[in-house]
């Protein structure tokens, strides 16, 4: 991995949580210069134990303003925005019968619009630059019906349709997107609940026999981040061990 970011300015949300501790110090790794953003203020330590090519800004991704802030600090910082990684997302239990609209509007306020507001926060500091590359965080309950996953998986799917439509309309300003999948990962924010005991029995139903680790996670998004990505546009990545094939 290393350099394949050199000299990109990358904002990453959701930096606090398990997936984002780990994709942090990865990106660095590659060469990136890190906004890192997340409304948990932990988030900071990650940045630190980074150094100075990190930088850490508290950010509600739902808070279209707030956005625009994050924008500006990694323009006056680093100079400018080539990678979105929307990664930020809230999960949780639920089935459509007990689903109400309120739930299901804070899924999607952070899910979908908060992907939705940085795409469109990053977007003139992107074409600034000649292009970028947007990369959103979806899991493979936006490909499949998963019990008890009702409001997290709809704002998934929807998410999907963001994307897509996000590919189609943003080439013309060199700017690509691309979907990640990921299946049951090491810091899932959903636990296996259902099963005893847990995730080992979720693995048993994976072709590879294992969960994801979030570095497997990390590397697929470097990849679609960088320019061995350059004719990748409007892709779907799944990364499940093989569980949806």
């Amino acid at each position: 991995m290393a350099g394949e970011l050199a000299g990109k300015v990358v904002i990453f949300t959701g930096a606090a949580g398990g997936q984002g501790r780990v994709a942090a110090p990865l990106l660095a790794a590659a060469g990136a210069r890190l906004v890192l953003t997340d409304i948990d203020e932990r988030g900071a330590a990650v940045a630190g134990e980074i150094g100075s090519e990190a930088l850490f800004v508290a950010h509600d991704v739902s808070d279209r303003a707030a956005w625009d802030r994050v924008v500006e600090c990694a323009v006056e910082t680093f100079g400018g925005v080539d990678v979105l990684v929307n990664n930020a997302g809230v999960a949780g239990r639920d089935d459509v019968q007990s689903l109400s609209a309120e739930r299901l509007g804070h899924y999607l306020d952070v899910n979908l619009i908060g992907a939705l507001n940085g795409m469109q926060a990053v977007l003139p500091a992107m074409r600034a630059r000649g292009g970028g590359a947007i990369v959103n965080i979806a899991s493979i309950s936006a490909l499949a019906s998963t019990p008890g996953l009702a409001g997290y998986g709809i704002s998934k799917w929807a998410l999907r349709g963001l994307s897509r439509y996000a590919a189609a309309e943003l080439a013309a300003d060199k700017v690509r997107v691309n979907l990640v999948l990921p299946g049951a990962l090491d810091v899932s924010m959903i636990k296996d609940a259902a099963a005893s005991p847990g995730k080992s029995s979720f693995s048993e139903r994976v072709p590879l026999r294992r969960v994801a680790t979030s570095d497997e996670i990390a590397r697929v998004v470097i990849f679609l981040a960088s320019d061995a990505a350059s004719y990748v546009t409007g892709a779907e990545l799944t990364v499940d061990g093989g569980y949806s094939a």
